[in-house]
């Protein structure tokens, strides 16, 4: 595979994560206006106390639903520690822990050789690439964007 198809691959995943965000972000967005228009109506019905406990047990039944952690979150452990981004190359650093390896040089560029979290000095040229957290990424690419974004 060429450097120009291997560059499009990976923005073509990422340009797909920024739309599943954003999709995300909508979800969340409508479910606060429909939870303000709710409120809204049930207020309105102060005389009626029987219809009104109903509503209100039916709106907080469904919004207890609605928020509940859903199955497409993106688990925290495929998220890069310093940008919260999805990691493409995780790489994990001398203290152990994973990081997207780009970020990480730039952050050993920027700020000296020590993990960004635990704060221990380390070796800035020693990255191994942690193929596991990838597997796992494509993974959940392939389950929730479907096998071309993987």
């Amino acid at each position: 595979m060429d450097s120009l198809t291997q560059e499009i691959e990976v923005m073509a995943r990422k340009i797909s994560k920024i739309i599943w965000f954003k999709e995300k972000e909508i979800q969340q967005t409508r479910l606060l206006s429909s939870e303000k228009y709710a409120k809204g109506v049930i207020h309105r019905l102060e005389g009626d106390d029987r219809l009104r406990e109903m509503l209100e047990k039916e709106f907080r039944d469904l919004v207890r639903d609605s928020t509940k952690k859903e199955a497409s979150e993106i688990p925290d452990y495929l998220l890069c520690k310093i940008t919260f981004d999805l990691m493409e190359r995780p790489a994990i650093n001398q203290s152990g822990v994973t990081y997207e390896r780009e970020i990480l040089a730039k952050h050993y560029g920027a700020n000296g050789e020590f993990d960004p979290i635990t704060r221990e000095k380390v070796d800035g040229n020693v990255m191994i690439p942690n193929y596991s957290i990838k597997a796992a990424t494509n993974d959940f690419l392939e389950r929730y964007l479907g096998p071309t974004f993987a």
